[in-house]
């Protein structure tokens, strides 16, 4: 009997796509504890706040904010943040000469490969693959250019809007930022770009920051991630790690290499067959200095989402689904596990699960953080629940159950990841019921737990304040 193994493969490989694109990418990343332990930095859909460790909450300190990290002293933060440019030129004057033409001829050949093509789905679907992020800058560009923006009103007609010939693009940036009092004193920016920022990764000495975003200007397809690492001092461009990445990679026990997922194939693929690998990017002063040479530490199947996280004592810490073949095809439930590998020992890999254990967890499993001290790990899932593992022994603890949705009603369920605190303390949203008289008041809670007890965070909180977290 003949086989199509190929395609068994790709329908495995489709499943899994599905559950981390599902159960990895809900949870947003919108609480930062100090690594003091005395202030906890809280993005809402409408910016940054800043809270102290008894709750004590201030105003909105900044617009635009969608991600924040606290850099090592404590006193500074690492920010990715929107701003407005109205025009192609300021567009041209944030991206700087080489990247302005590229960007022109990005949207010189894009708009000539689908001008022609009947509106659809297709077409939809190719919009979105061939320009990605870079759909804003492309626009600015179009619009401007009277021949194009005729055939653009052509094209979309009853679609098309008068404001999206003036609306303002979305230019993303790194930036640094102090932290005094309950204000914030801005500082300089890293870096500009049309791709929003994934994530932030301040190096341990403090002298760099590491973020993700999605591959800018690329001629050809391609939505992968990218991973750059920029000085923290702002004296040096961006500079490109690895591509075709994840979203979550870390810096090694030394501070000085970046440790991230690299896929072996082409662009495009939601899961993709790659390694676990590092390179070195600093050299012992914490100047960057980007090795010729990467070390490839393990062979895996990872996801947009995949996440690795590296302790002091060398071990790295990584989500990844075990695919073995012969494979059942998509009917076969799929489940990722944490593992652990020490590039200094040749013991291999270790799952940190034990199957029973496992069984209680969320199918996908990217949304996992560390302890300070290296000993524990708090999981989340899509719908609020927060889990406790002990690397030591694989013990599961249940820490915060399932948030009911009322999304029916309005109410958002971006919910943020649950964080660590301290070593023991994690900080979790909760839901709680309220009475007939509380009217108005909302039924979230920030909580932070010490041991077996509780203390709500947000307890003087207005409740839009609360909204806005979830939204």
């Amino acid at each position: 009997m003949k086989t199509n193994l190929p395609h068994l493969l790709t329908l495995r490989l489709a499943g899994l796509a599905c559950t981390a694109l599902a159960l990895g990418g809900c949870l947003q990343d919108r609480l930062a504890w100090s690594p003091d332990g005395q202030r906890i930095a809280i993005v809402t859909a409408e910016g940054l706040h800043v809270a102290d460790a008894s709750g004590r909450v201030s105003p909105l300190l900044a617009r635009g904010v969608y991600r924040a990290a606290w850099m090592p002293d404590s006193q500074r933060l690492v920010l990715a943040r929107r701003r407005e440019a109205k025009t192609f030129a300021e567009v041209a004057a944030a991206l700087g000469p080489e990247r302005t033409r590229t960007l022109v001829a990005k949207a010189e050949t894009v708009w000539k490969q689908l001008k022609d093509l009947p509106r659809s789905d297709e077409f939809d679907q190719r919009l979105a693959q061939d320009v990605g992020d870079d759909l804003s800058g492309i626009l600015a560009y179009l619009r401007e250019q009277p021949h194009h923006l005729t055939a653009l009103r052509e094209k979309f007609s009853a679609d098309w809007k008068k404001e999206y010939e003036t609306k303002p693009i979305d230019l993303h940036e790194v930036a640094l930022a102090r932290v005094a009092g309950h204000a914030l004193e801005p500082g300089s920016t890293l870096t500009v770009g049309l791709p929003s920022i994934r994530s932030l990764r301040p190096a341990p000495g403090g002298s760099a920051v590491a973020f993700t975003r999605q591959t800018e200007l690329s001629l050809r397809r391609d939505n992968g991630i990218c991973v750059w690492v920029v000085p923290a001092d702002g004296s040096a461009p961006a500079a490109l790690v690895a591509t075709q990445s994840s979203m979550h990679p870390d810096w090694s026990g030394d501070g000085r290499s970046l440790v991230f997922f690299k896929a072996s194939g082409g662009a495009g693929d939601e899961l993709r067959l790659g390694t676990l690998t590092s390179r070195e990017v600093l050299n012992p002063a914490g100047a960057i200095r980007l090795a010729e040479e990467t070390s490839d530490l393990a062979g895996l199947i990872f996801h947009q989402q995949s996440r690795v996280r590296c302790l002091r004592n060398g071990r790295m810490i990584f989500n990844a689904t075990p695919l073995q073949l012969p494979t059942l095809g998509a009917g076969e439930k799929d489940r990722e596990q944490l593992f652990a590998i020490d590039p200094t020992r040749k013991a291999g890999v270790e799952a940190l699960v034990p199957a029973h254990e496992l069984a209680r967890l969320p199918k996908a499993l990217s949304a996992f953080e560390v302890s300070p001290d290296d000993r524990q790990a708090l999981f989340g899932s899509e719908n609020g629940e927060v889990w406790r593992l002990t690397l030591a022994n694989g013990q599961v603890d249940f820490i915060a159950p399932a948030i009911e949705s009322d999304k029916d009603r309005g109410e958002g369920e971006n919910f943020p990841a649950p964080v660590w605190r301290a070593a023991g303390e994690p900080t979790f949203l909760r839901k709680v019921r309220l009475g007939p008289a509380q009217t108005g008041a909302s039924p979230f809670q920030l909580v932070l737990r010490r041991g077996e007890a509780e203390s709500v965070l947000s307890q003087t909180w207005d409740a839009a304040l609360l909204r806005r977290l979830i939204d």
